[in-house]
């Protein structure tokens, strides 16, 4: 078979390869062959199969999730593990879910997870990530290297990076340690982000919202503040969520905004509190860190209509 400038063979054979019926039906040795006797069609051919983005393997795939999740937790316990001596306690974002694995278990976890990856796919870069690197990482984080919430940001960081089903819940919690840390500008670009992925949204859309609603108040602006704040209960009702946190939330911002539709609205939401959670209510507006709520709670007819213990 004759080469010439203008030869299509390999590139037809090519368009009928990305047809899996058609695949089928092709003969590869006769390709091989006209291939490494035409030097253009070969350049094709070897072009081809370095650049075309072929669909991933659900091994991979799970193994990828399996990784972030441990990854996940791993960052999760760090802070759990609770402050470090010299630490501010108050700058640590508290862990309420329960389970999840020592940080231990998970660094165990983490490396297995890399080793698997690794071996499928006979790199130490998988899904855009460094491997050789987080074991490096998880090395430290054994030894008890580095400051805890720089860690585990680190760690949620490196979770969002691989695109896997936990990628949303690992920008909530990056929102969540930077709105701790009083990065206002960070947190609402990382909330927004775990509003974006197309898996695990349902799980964290409620608490992305509360906190977006606590962001904008300390922005000035309340309309939207309430905004999220409503959304964030009504997406916790959806997603079997606890709206607690959202209603609290809408609580105070309706009763520092003072609008007329106020009015009735904070009135709802006290009694849905008074009927559902109560005791927590009044634990929580009476918590130092909550002075600011509590004056609010005082200033309004609340405080006579649904009066709070040592209020």
């Amino acid at each position: 078979m004759v080469a010439h400038d203008g030869c299509d063979y390999v590139s037809r054979y090519l368009e009928r390869w990305l047809d899996e019926g058609e695949r089928s039906r092709i003969d590869l040795d006769q390709v091989g062959s006209h291939a490494s006797a035409c030097p253009l069609c070969y350049q094709r051919l070897s072009a081809f199969f370095r650049t075309i983005d072929l669909p991933e393997s659900s091994y991979l795939k799970e193994t990828i999730d399996e990784l972030a999740f441990s990854l996940l937790n791993l960052a999760r316990a760090i802070i759990r593990d609770g402050p470090e001596e010299g630490e501010d306690a108050s700058a640590v974002i508290a862990i309420t879910r329960e389970g999840g694995g020592s940080a231990e278990e998970n660094v165990e976890s983490g490396s297995e997870m890399i080793e698997d990856a690794e071996d499928y796919a006979g790199s130490a870069r998988v899904g855009g990530m460094d491997l050789a690197e987080l074991r490096a990482q998880l090395a430290d984080i054994e030894q008890g290297a580095g400051l805890r919430n720089d860690l585990a940001l680190d760690l949620f960081h490196r979770v969002a990076e691989l695109k896997s089903r936990y990628e949303a819940e690992a920008w909530n919690w990056i929102g969540a340690l930077h709105y701790g840390a009083e990065r206002l500008d960070e947190a609402e670009a990382a909330f927004l982000k775990a509003l974006s992925p197309r898996d695990g949204i349902h799980e964290v859309r409620s608490f992305a919202h509360c906190t977006l609603a606590y962001i904008f108040k300390h922005r000035g602006d309340l309309d939207r503040a309430v905004l999220s704040a409503r959304r964030s209960v009504v997406l916790a009702e959806e997603d079997g969520k606890d709206p607690y946190f959202g209603r609290f939330a809408e609580l105070y911002l309706r009763l520092l905004r003072d609008a007329d539709e106020d009015g009735a609205q904070i009135r709802e939401v006290a009694l849905t509190l008074k009927a559902t959670d109560w005791d927590r209510f009044r634990g929580d507006i009476a918590a130092a860190a909550n002075a600011p709520v509590l004056e609010a709670y005082l200033r309004s007819p609340l405080a006579s209509e649904f009066p709070v213990n040592g209020a």
